[in-house]
């Protein structure tokens, strides 16, 4: 640095000192940041931080503040006094407490845009609290696939540090507290109920004709097996006229023999008869019979299901509602 520019910087100094002792902020701060420009002196900003307060641009002197000590601890040109030193932390001590430390958490969801009173503010979580003046805070969130969130704060006390934790919905999650989807969530249940009352009326109507058919198959493999029985045993009985043929002597009346011979001959083909139908009848009755039976098993599994509602939100530019859908 040149000794002109370090004599100009000097003097723009000694002239924004002279105007904050005349409460001339504006002035002295156009030259505090004129000096600072060529000469980064913490010195100089000690002074640029009170120009700043006297214009009520307290963040900004909060910053100037900062900056401040980051500067002193890499300056070496000039000796930075000590009672510079403890009056720049009275200094920020008084704007500390004259201002608003913000940290905002959001919830379920972090990357959130955070605008303060308009201005962009980052993305949560951020790294340090938002600072700002007492009065009116308005916060407004975004987050894509959420819903716009805005709130706003009113404290006039400085020197707070506040929490706001804000929890973001989706539109579904929104809709879902709307009379809308209340009044269609009580339709949906009411439907619900009458789908398994139909279908449970209409389950059991089927088991009722199933076991109808059931009871007349099992009667008729009754039937058929009584049928083979009878057979069997009228089959039986046709070998005592043919034993009496066969031991007929020659005095034995025609007359006798005869009827013995047609008595047997009848036996045995009414036996072969009953035993074909018995036999027949049973195994087609056996059939339907077991058929039957499944059936209504399966249909007493199905009575047991519950019938499946789901429900979805319909969302679209033109219309929103509930879209609901039936399974059995």
């Amino acid at each position: 640095m040149s000794p002109e520019n370090y004599i100009y910087a000097s003097k723009l100094t000694v002239l924004g000192i002279n105007k904050l002792k005349t409460q001339d902020f504006k002035d002295a701060k156009f030259l505090l940041e004129k000096a600072y420009t060529i000469i980064q002196s913490p010195n100089i900003l000690l002074h640029l931080a009170k120009s700043l307060q006297g214009i009520g641009d307290i963040k900004g002197a909060r910053k100037v503040l900062i900056e401040f000590k980051k500067r002193i601890a890499v300056w070496n040109l000039t000796v930075i006094k000590k009672s510079t030193v403890l009056k720049v932390l009275e200094l920020f001590k008084i704007i500390e407490n004259s201002l608003i430390k913000l940290t905002i958490k959001t919830i379920p969801v972090e990357n959130v845009q955070i605008y303060i009173n308009g201005k962009e503010a980052g993305l949560t979580p951020l790294k340090e609290p938002i600072i700002h003046l007492p009065g009116v805070i308005r916060i407004t969130l975004l987050k894509k696939g959420y819903l716009r969130k805005e709130i706003q704060i009113i404290e006039k006390r400085g020197g707070l540090s506040l929490l706001k934790e804000i929890k973001l919905v989706t539109r579904e999650e929104e809709l879902k507290r709307t009379k809308l989807f209340k009044e269609t969530e009580t339709k949906r249940r009411i439907a619900q109920i009458k789908l398994m009352k139909e279908k449970r009326t209409k389950l059991n109507g089927q088991i009722d004709n199933w076991k109808k058919v059931e009871y007349i198959f099992l009667g008729l493999l009754i039937a058929g097996t009584v049928s083979s029985l009878s057979g069997i045993i009228i089959g039986g009985l046709s070998f005592i006229p043919s034993s009496r043929l066969d031991e007929a002597s020659k005095n034995t009346p025609w007359k006798s023999v005869e009827d013995d011979y047609n008595l047997a001959t009848t036996m045995r083909q009414t036996s072969a008869v009953l035993t074909v139908i018995g036999l027949f009848t049973g195994a087609v009755s056996w059939y339907f019979y077991d058929t039957s039976r499944k059936k209504i098993t399966h249909l007493k599994s199905s009575l047991k299901k519950q019938t499946t509602i789901s429900f979805s939100p319909v969302i679209s530019p033109e219309i929103s509602g509930i879209g609901i859908s039936a399974s059995f």
